[in-house]
């Protein structure tokens, strides 16, 4: 992408998309626990959203820093949010017992659909076929993401396991065969 925008210093781009890459991180362990995971979640997707549609409307040959900025602003979103949270709500939403399980699918899924975008982006984006409007498809990804996380994934912050998987059980054989040990003595 950085060829076609006409960037003579690659590695002056890709350092300024890790640097971005790197604060945005660190910013999200810091703020992490500070405010609601959800909202975050939700932020992110906004964010992502609008990187996508920036980096769809400027067109490449408009001006060069404009399009890393626009890069930044989805890459960014991205490290924040889904990047960053995604790994620790995928163990908060389910039972204790099951949180490694959860953990390794949530991180196969990550890797694949990574390693699905790092494939075929180039693909997806050349002129003869979606050209820049490859940035339409991440924005639409993350506008059915954005609906996923505030219909379907609770508050996890400040709430034990236990507490979120009895809003999933609301049958107690079910909820008392994922509660931690501590749970099932208070149950007996």
């Amino acid at each position: 992408m950085f060829n076609a925008i006409g960037t003579k210093e690659l590695r002056l781009s890709n350092a300024l998309v890790n640097f971005g890459r790197f604060h945005d991180m660190y910013l999200a362990m810091k703020l992490g626990d500070r405010f609601n995971h959800r909202t975050l979640l939700l932020a992110g997707s906004v964010g992502m959203i609008l990187g996508a549609i920036l980096c769809q409307v400027y067109p490449s040959k408009a001006n060069n820093w404009l399009q890393i900025a626009c890069t930044l602003v989805l890459v960014g979103s991205f490290c924040f949010s889904i990047g960053s949270l995604g790994w620790l709500i995928s163990t908060e939403l389910v039972p204790e017992a099951l949180g490694a399980t959860s953990g390794a699918v949530s991180t196969f899924f990550t890797w694949t659909a990574q390693f699905f975008i790092g494939v075929y982006f180039q693909q997806i984006s050349n002129p003869g076929h979606w050209g820049t409007h490859a940035f339409f498809i991440f924005a639409s990804v993350m506008f059915v993401f954005f609906f996923f996380v505030w219909f379907f994934v609770p508050e996890t912050r400040n709430e034990t396991t236990d507490e979120i998987t009895a809003l999933y059980y609301t049958d107690e054989e079910t909820y008392a065969a994922f509660a931690t040990p501590a749970k099932l003595a208070t149950m007996a």
